[in-house]
């Protein structure tokens, strides 16, 4: 299963879309606490996380934090309009389960990026 968490309408429906077209089972959130209240009811499920860096009630990267917490297994993709080149120093990131994928971001790229995950 697949979160996607990103305060843009359109992006969270596209990119549901998209997935879900390809077979995946998505959840969505809009919100750091809309995304650790859909984690903590589904962690044992959720595989992948596609989140935004920039949400309306905080950063992304607390959804990492709360994400990997509950499960750090879970891989997740930082999602942002601006390239993302560092990391938070105060983030224990897993290994090998934390990327990035700049918007905007095509459909394609979004599925080839999500798919070896996905299949691993």
């Amino acid at each position: 299963m697949i979160l996607v968490v990103d305060d843009e309408t359109i992006i969270l429906n596209v990119s549901t879309r998209v997935l879900e077209m390809h077979g995946f089972k998505v959840l969505t959130a809009e919100s750091v606490k809309g995304a650790l209240d859909v984690a903590q009811e589904h962690s044992d499920d959720i595989r992948l996380a596609i989140v935004d860096i920039g949400l309306p009630d905080g950063e992304g990267w607390k959804v990492c934090e709360g994400l990997w917490a509950l499960n750090p297994d879970i891989t997740v993709f930082m999602s942002s309009g601006n390239p993302v080149t560092e990391f938070p120093s105060w983030l224990n990131i897993p290994p090998n389960r934390l990327d990035t994928i700049d918007k905007p971001y095509g459909m394609k790229e979004l599925v080839d990026k999500v798919r070896p995950v996905m299949e691993a």
